[in-house]
């Protein structure tokens, strides 16, 4: 007497629990098919409620990304996700009320918004994170500013800033706090705030908001209305690379793949759904087997397994030193051919030395003033460290009335005092009389006679012609672009190995850009840490900085790195090699995943119970093979990209 159809799935089946039915049961069996009519009514009312949650909390994030999606007229994976949680929440309820359609997705969607969700918080965690670590100690205690005190101007850390003082603002310096203008008319670029890459003229008594970059050739003098710890300055640090250059860098590959991906799911679902509904007319059977194709063609590969194999790789990167700020940089890294680097502050370690201090002793007390005047309104090493080395003459602290000191980017820094023109910078340009020569760094001149000729050393990064040499091993195209002088610059390629007509000295900031203009095929890394590497770091294909101490430059990049070697660097590019093998292995894993589930759910084999085993166990797969692929063990073993 064993009921003919009473089987579990049955049982479950509230449609089929029909009076006719339950009289060709006998009694036990009729109490047992109830039972189960009744465990399938608590099991709806149990999975709705929290579904509705679901779909309302989680699901929200996915649909609402959609909906900008499709009104930017952009194809995006949220796309055939989202549309795939409002079927599945739809046709359960509809299952229900309608004791038609045999399909209940509640515990298979729930499973799927838990997955996405936690695809998407690994990935922006490791980016918040990175981006977090630049105002973590010691980063903002080394960010520094000059105040003006009577006629002393001192180097003083931001976080020391109060209202009321006098701030001078050098040249290519960031205005820590938001401040008054005390002096002419200043050009400041406001791109960190607004975007906008113009820079703006701020008059007299106008405030110049945190976070502004002076544009002006002179020295900004200004007066702080806050303390540091208001500023605003400390959001803006911790901001992203900015999305439309982001977005710019973004590698075809995934714009391709996407593409396809969104538009093949959605076809295939919208084909299933016409064919049944032709076939048979039967609108809930048609609407049951669009649901489960898009339930089960889950892009755990890209929603899952990608971002955090992305995690991994920035993980592994962290424990070498490295930080990367730009989402798309370690897809844009692979396609990196070539990679360019500034000379002092990069490949050299950029703490710099006079060859000979006793030339600062021999300055008179007036030469020595003007010089100090001079060099403390600029930020360049050179110069810092002249203001280092007259820091110990008392006279050289003081402030010399010197005026319309104006600072010419990729030359020097010139001032007037009474009648006369006083210049510190490049030989060529302080010292009109000939008698400069490539041997002399810096000159100190007075009406274009020199006044002192100054050398400075300085000490390569320890294992620099070790990277040098591995990176041209891996087949990288390497070379050296700098403001400093033709001759050093040649003479430390020569050291390093690297071909002469690679090796570009005595380049302006603006020419830099414009070489890398010219000659960047998409390609290129570039590597700087001044504020004159500031328009080709941030123009170059792939960015990167050791410069933590000036957090201006490292904001603008897409990585920087803390320790006292370039390995990071190379190790990086690696990384992302093997990162784009893993992701590509994930992707055909998915693609073969997805081409027998579409199958199965679109000849209507496709249940419920199917979906929610398949996807996590497709997913917990991926996942498994992507930790052991990309484990820091395994990384550290690579020898070669």
């Amino acid at each position: 007497n064993a009921p003919p159809r009473c089987t579990t799935r049955h049982a479950f089946d509230v449609g089929d629990a029909s009076p006719e039915r339950f009289a060709d049961l006998s009694s036990s069996s009729r109490a047992s098919c109830g039972a189960w009519r009744a465990i399938g009514r608590l099991s709806f009312i149990r999975g709705l409620p929290l579904s509705t949650i679901s779909v309302l909390v989680g699901g929200s994030f996915f649909i609402a990304s959609a909906v900008t999606a499709i009104r930017h007229r952009l194809v995006h994976l949220e796309i055939p996700i989202a549309l795939g949680i409002v079927l599945a929440y739809a046709g359960s309820v509809y299952a229900y009320f309608s004791r038609r359609m045999n399909a209940d997705y509640f515990d298979t969607l729930n499973v799927f918004i838990a997955l996405m969700l936690v695809g998407r918080f690994l990935q922006q965690r490791a980016i918040d994170r990175n981006r977090n670590f630049l105002l973590a100690e010691p980063g903002v205690d080394r960010l520094f500013t000059r105040r003006q005190r009577g006629d002393t101007v001192e180097l003083i850390r931001c976080g020391e800033i109060a209202a009321g003082d006098n701030l001078v603002i050098a040249p290519g310096d960031l205005v820590p706090v938001d401040a008054i203008v005390e002096g002419d008319v200043a050009s400041v670029s406001l791109d960190w705030i607004n975007g906008e890459s113009r820079s703006v003229e701020v008059r007299r008594g106008e405030v110049i908001p945190a976070g502004g970059f002076s544009c002006s050739d002179a020295p900004i003098r200004v007066r702080a209305t806050m303390e540091f710890s208001q500023s605003a300055l400390v959001d803006l640090l911790r901001a992203p690379v900015h999305r439309s250059v982001d977005a710019a860098r973004t590698t075809a590959f995934w714009k391709k793949f996407t593409s396809i991906y969104v538009f093949t799911v959605l076809g295939v679902a919208a084909g299933s759904f016409s064919f049944w509904l032709l076939k048979n007319g039967d609108l809930p059977h048609a609407l049951e087997v669009t649901t489960a194709i898009l339930i089960v063609t889950c892009p755990c590969a890209l929603g899952l397994a990608t971002p955090l194999a992305y995690q991994l790789v920035q993980a592994n990167l962290r424990r070498v030193g490295l930080y990367v700020r730009s989402e798309r940089f370690l897809d844009r890294a692979c396609d990196v051919r070539r990679v360019i680097f500034d000379k002092t502050g990069t490949l050299t370690t950029g703490e710099l030395r006079l060859s000979d201090s006793e030339i600062i002793g021999a300055l008179g007390d007036r030469d020595a003033g003007i010089l100090r005047a001079l060099v403390s309104q600029s930020n360049h090493p050179k110069s810092l460290t002249i203001a280092r080395a007259l820091a110990s003459r008392a006279v050289g602290g003081r402030f010399a009335p010197l005026r319309n000191v104006r600072e010419a980017a990729g030359w020097g820094i010139e001032g007037i005092l009474a009648d006369d023109c006083y210049r510190v910078g490049r030989a060529g340009w302080a010292d009109t009389s000939g008698r400069a020569n490539d041997g002399d760094d810096v000159v100190f001149s007075k009406n274009g006679e020199p006044i002192a000729h100054f050398q400075f050393e300085e000490q390569m990064r320890q294992d620099a012609k070790d990277e040098i040499l591995a990176l041209k091993k891996c087949g990288f195209e390497l070379s050296i672009l700098s403001g400093d002088s033709d001759f050093r610059v040649k003479s430390l390629a020569n050291e390093l190995g690297i071909a002469p007509d690679h090796a570009f000295g005595s380049k302006t900031p603006r020419e830099k850009a414009e070489w890398l203009a010219k000659t960047d095929r998409n390609d290129s890394l570039m590597i700087g840490d001044g504020v004159n590497d500031a328009l080709v770091v941030e123009s170059a294909f792939c960015s990167g900085t050791p410069a933590i101490d000036r957090p201006f430059i490292a904001a603008r990049s897409d990585f920087y790195f803390v320790t006292p070697g370039l390995r990071p660097v190379r190790f990086a590019l690696s990384m992302a090699k093997e990162l784009r093998a893993v992701v590509h292995r994930n992707v055909a894993i998915a693609i073969a995943y997805n081409v027998v589930m579409v199958a199965l759910a679109a000849s209507g084999n496709m249940s419920p119970l199917l979906c929610a085993v398949a996807m996590p166990l497709s997913s917990l797969s991926v996942i498994a093979l992507t930790v052991r692929s990309l484990s820091f063990r395994n990384a550290m073993g690579e020898e070669s990209l």
